[in-house]
Formats: structure tokens, C-alpha cells, sequence
């Protein structure tokens, strides 16, 4: 998570303490299959760090070789392929190479939030500037399809690890879910009791730790997180 100087920083979940803290401008985005901790920066060149989780040494750096700006990136549940979010397009890259193996244009979109499914066949991009989130089938040729629009601002997505179902909640503290890669609304806007605005949390599969989607599983349920 974030320090109080905004620097991401990692702490012991047994008594608090503050174990490291990245360099600024170095962003985690988790662990790759070998367990190493990976870290994305954009300035002065997009590239990516992996660091040794015991004593948080930094082992490579791996540059990212792209002709576009690349404004954010994360890593698929499968840890091996990273996002990269460019304006008005998506670049999937290997973890282990920076060789970016995919471009998924969507024009009119910027400062995307994305979400890659666990299978790495659907993707989810949301721009909540322009108040719009779209599908992508990766291994289609298919145009990215676009939700149908939400009067309230839509600030927040997340992708069942179990099943094709996107979730999407908005200011006015409503979840929607969504058939993937279709954009079918499933079910009536959800309106949790909760105090403050619901946002999907991700939630692994395995359901071990805090951090992929909709749980539709066995159990169906759905994890929200709240303003305060």
C-alpha cells in the first residue's frame, strides 16, 4: 500500500511494522511466478523492477520499449502478463521479457483502470473521466464492446475469477453486474447497506487474501469495500 509521502511501501501483516519502502515514482503491482515483487515506473523511461521478497533487494530491472506513453500498468491474476494502459489503447506485455505481444486499441479512452481476466480472454477498461468501461474478447477480433451507460459515475471494476461477470459500482453506491464479453446487464443494480460508496474488491479464487472481483463461485457473493 502507500506510505503517508505517498511512496508504496510493504508492511507485516503480524505486527504492523513497515518492512520497505520503494523509491518514488515506483509502483507494486505484485508478485511474478518466481515471487519476486514487481514494481512499474513511467518516468524517465516505463520499465520494470523485480525485487527479492526476503530483503527487498532489487534484482532486474527490465525496460519497456513501447512508441506510445504508458500511463499505468498492472499484472494479470496469472501474474505473467502485464497491463499497460496508453491513451486511447492497451498493450499486454510478458512479465518475464517486457515484450509487449498485443495492442488493444480503444479510441476516445484515457486514464484507463483495466482488469484482465484470469484466463486472459477478457479484458475490462474503464475511463472514468468519460464515464465508460468497455470488453474486449483478447483472443477475438471483435471490437471492444461498451457498457450501456450509467447516469451515475462509474469509478471502480473487477472481474469474476470463476465466471464471465464483470462488476461495476458507481457513486450513487449501486453494483452492477455484466455478462463478458457481451455487456449484457445480468441482474438489477445491487444497493449495498453499506456506510459510504461499495466498490468491487478483488478477491483471488482460492479466496486466501484481500486483493480479485466478484466471487460468483460455489457461494455467489460479492466483496465491497466502503469509503471509511
Amino acid at each position: 500500500g502507500r506510505a503517508d509521502d505517498e511512496r508504496w511501501a510493504i508492511w507485516s501483516t503480524s505486527d504492523g511494522r513497515r518492512l520497505h519502502e520503494f523509491p518514488a515514482g515506483e509502483v507494486c503491482l505484485g508478485e511474478d511466478p518466481q515471487d519476486r515483487l514487481v514494481t512499474f515506473r513511467s518516468k524517465p523511461s516505463p520499465q520494470l523492477s523485480f525485487w527479492d521478497p526476503r530483503d527487498f533487494q532489487r534484482t532486474r530491472e527490465l525496460p519497456l520499449t513501447s512508441t506510445n506513453i504508458i500511463r499505468t500498468a498492472s499484472l494479470s491474476p496469472d501474474r505473467r502478463t502485464v497491463v499497460l494502459s496508453y491513451p486511447g489503447r492497451v498493450g499486454l506485455a510478458d512479465c518475464d521479457t517486457g515484450h509487449i505481444r498485443r495492442e488493444i486499441p480503444l479510441p476516445g479512452m484515457s486514464e484507463l483502470v483495466t482488469r484482465l481476466s484470469p484466463d486472459n480472454r477478457i479484458l475490462a477498461a474503464l475511463a472514468s473521466k468519460q464515464n465508460e468501461v468497455r470488453l474486449c474478447d483478447v483472443g477475438g477480433t471483435a471490437e471492444a464492446v461498451k457498457l450501456a451507460e450509467d447516469r451515475s459515475s462509474i469509478f471502480g471494476l473487477s472481474l469474476s475469477p470463476n465466471e464471465p461477470v464483470v462488476a461495476t459500482a458507481s457513486v450513487d453506491g449501486a453494483v452492477r453486474l455484466w455478462e463478458a464479453p457481451t455487456g449484457r446487464l445480468l441482474a438489477q443494480p445491487l444497493q449495498p447497506q453499506l456506510d459510504g460508496v461499495g466498490e468491487p474488491v478483488d478477491l483471488p479464487a482460492e479466496g486466501r487474501e484481500i486483493g480479485g472481483a466478484v466471487q460468483p463461485g460455489p457461494h455467489r457473493a460479492l466483496a465491497l469495500g466502503h469509503a471509511g
